[in-house]
C-alpha cells in the first residue's frame, strides 16, 4: 500500500485520528487488520475503513 504523508508538522502539534490515504480498502485491510493485527471498526462510510486497537478508533484509510 502506498500512503501520501502531509508537510511535515511541529512535534507539539496534537492529533485526533489520522486518515490515510490508499489505493484500495482491501489493502488497507490487509495491511491495518492483516499485518498490524487492528480490528475494522467501520465498514459502511463510502470510501473508507475505519480500524482500533482495543475498541479505540485509531487508524482512518480514505481511498
Amino acid at each position: 500500500m502506498r500512503l501520501q504523508a502531509p508537510a511535515p508538522f511541529p512535534p507539539e502539534t496534537p492529533l485526533g485520528h489520522p486518515h490515510l490515504h490508499g489505493e484500495s480498502r482491501e489493502e488497507a485491510e490487509a495491511f491495518f487488520a492483516g499485518e498490524l493485527g487492528m480490528e475494522v471498526t467501520l465498514r459502511t462510510y463510502p470510501g473508507a475503513l475505519f480500524f482500533a486497537w482495543d475498541g479505540y478508533h485509531l487508524v482512518g484509510a480514505n481511498i
